[in-house]
């Protein structure tokens, strides 16, 4: 799930570019594992991969427009969900109608300014985030963009 930066057409356009490179570095990976296959580290990579290109891309562009996306990315396998993310989109495990995990927001502070890392910052290379959750019976796994969280409280979500 990919939340781009500022809204509207640009950031709907980044978030599914985002989303579709990872999605393809992600499976590339898979096929050339074989029997070792470590899906928590192919999404690492795959986020990593991702962020180099976009920010190299950004670093490029001679306007002031950059492409910039929240992540977050859940692969399942043999009955645990394995979850990368980077920036404030958050993702959670619900059970029996409580959230028993979620994840926490990655942020950059300069001062007064706070923000999410990216994917299309080179500072986000060191700031992607792992958990492994055991999944049981009936979980539910939410994922979603910083907006869901403003506006609904954990009570809410559960």
């Amino acid at each position: 799930m990919a939340d781009g930066v500022g809204g509207g057409a640009e950031g709907k356009q980044t978030s599914a570019g985002i989303a579709r490179r990872i999605e393809e570095s992600y499976y590339l990976d898979k096929l050339g594992e074989g029997e070792f296959f470590d899906p928590a580290q192919a999404l690492i990579r795959a986020l990593r991969e991702t962020n180099q290109e976009y920010a190299g891309w950004n670093a490029d562009k001679a306007s002031d427009v950059r492409t910039y996306s929240t992540c977050t990315c859940i692969a399942i396998l043999s009955g645990i969900a394995y979850v990368v993310w980077v920036g404030d989109s958050p993702a959670f495990l619900l059970r029996q109608g409580e959230i028993i995990a979620q994840t926490q927001a990655s942020e950059w502070r300069e001062g007064e300014r706070t923000g999410p890392y990216t994917i299309g910052d080179p500072r986000s290379d060191e700031q992607i985030r792992i958990a492994e959750w055991p999944l049981a019976g009936e979980d539910i796994l939410l994922m979603s963009s910083d907006g869901l969280v403003r506006v609904v409280s954990p009570e809410e979500i559960e």
